[in-house]
């Protein structure tokens, strides 16, 4: 009993200072953040008039003649976005926008970035609809529209290089290399997928 206290004395010890260390680091962390968004939160407006703004191809997509009420509804849904602004804000944090354009354009960013988000789900079920009539052709185009723009879509890229190996065209090394240079969280995942097939 005696050599346990000892032994659970020392062991005590090791834990207490590796939680308070722990703990410094966690507090640090948080100090480093509050200490940017404080930052963030006073900087002035700057202009975003020139920023990447996609820019939706409509003279190359794939509009049928007399496509199917499901894949009408697709092809209105793109159309809807014809006046609005859309930026892939992929990977880039509100802090971070705010720090470089200012918090007063938080609010349009973040609009432009959802128009964003809403265009390639639509072009993510778009391309499924096309796929599933067997229209493979305009399938491709309308998949390929989606990766152009940097998008981060699985099934997007899945559906993709599937068209891709029907048809025996080699391109999809191609689609690994554009999402292995991505910032997307998800192109581990991806490529893993990708190199399946």
């Amino acid at each position: 009993m005696r050599l346990f206290f000892p032994f659970f004395l020392i062991l005590s010890l090791i834990f207490t200072m590796l939680l308070k260390s722990s703990t410094s680091r966690i507090e640090q962390k948080n100090e480093s953040f509050l200490e940017r968004e404080r930052s963030a939160n006073l900087t002035r407006r700057k202009d975003i008039s020139n920023l990447h703004y996609i820019t939706i191809p409509y003279e190359a997509l794939p509009f049928l003649e007399k496509p199917s009420e499901r894949i009408y509804a697709y092809e209105q849904d793109v159309l809807s976005l014809k006046d609005k602004k859309l930026l892939n804000l992929e990977g880039i944090s509100n802090t971070d926008l705010k720090l470089s354009y200012g918090p007063a354009n938080l609010p349009l960013l973040t609009e432009y970035d959802e128009n964003y988000l809403r265009y390639i789900s639509i072009l993510g079920k778009w391309g499924q609809a096309l796929m599933e009539e067997n229209y493979m052709d305009e399938a491709q185009i309308v998949l390929e529209t989606a990766v152009t723009t940097g998008c981060d879509s699985s099934s997007i890229y899945l559906n993709l290089a599937s068209i891709y190996k029907e048809k025996g065209i080699n391109k999809i090394p191609e689609l690994i290399e554009k999402i292995r240079l991505s910032p997307s969280l998800m192109k581990n995942v991806i490529i893993r997928k990708l190199e399946e097939l």
